[in-house]
């Protein structure tokens, strides 16, 4: 699935529920989340690789409580923090390369399967937006963090997959690894940042999954 790049972010002053940011607006190629995948021949004797997993981008995003969880399954939407508007252009553009969510938690709790995302439905809201729509955001917190905002539907095609939490950090630390060679990831890092949107291949994150019973 061909996605496209945000290219800028408006002034939060000019945020309305009726002009949100569009994750997907034309014209910007140039960040990593276009990096082409390699494949992962160590995975190919794999029960349970699917076809295409090396093109397939899966966004890891988080649940900060039962609350949160609730609305987005509920609501079909998938609120991530960004942080604030001037620091966060870079992860909004990387954004777009994603087609599917993964969902976790604290003490590494998952949401089983994976989430596609529907043609389109990424947009920037700000913290205003979401509380005004019902998710359980802290009102009091920066009025200037913006979230990114996916309205989702579980991908049947994963409805029988479940992902172990632990191994989620090994998953993206792999794939950082395998398109930058001559950079590191740190798990430590990974971990202290586990809140933070990040990207991973299918590939990659089958390290994960947990074998049926």
């Amino acid at each position: 699935m061909e996605r496209l790049y945000a290219a800028c972010l408006e002034p939060a002053s000019s945020y309305h529920h009726s002009q949100r940011q569009s994750l997907y607006v034309a014209g910007d190629t140039t960040d990593p989340g276009a990096l082409m995948l390699q494949d992962a021949p160590e995975l190919d004797a794999d029960k349970f690789r699917v076809s295409s997993a090396p093109e397939t981008m899966v966004l890891v995003g988080w649940f900060d409580g039962p609350a949160e969880k609730a609305w987005m399954l509920e609501e079909g939407k998938v609120v991530l923090r960004l942080g604030n508007r001037r620091g966060s252009l870079p992860i909004v553009k990387s954004l777009a390369a994603a087609s599917h969510i993964l969902l976790h938690g604290r003490d590494y709790a998952t949401v089983p399967s994976l989430f596609r995302i529907l043609p389109k439905a990424g947009e920037i809201w700000t913290r205003t937006e979401v509380t005004a729509a019902g998710f359980p955001s802290d009102p009091s917190k920066p009025a200037d963090d913006i979230f990114a905002v996916f309205s989702v539907v579980v991908d049947d095609a994963f409805k029988s997959m479940s992902w172990d939490g632990r191994k989620i950090g090994k998953a993206i630390a792999r794939f950082l690894n395998r398109q930058r060679p001559t950079y590191k990831s740190q798990l430590t890092a990974i971990h202290r940042e586990r809140a933070k949107p990040q990207l991973v291949s299918l590939a990659d994150l089958q390290i994960a999954l947990v074998p049926p019973a």
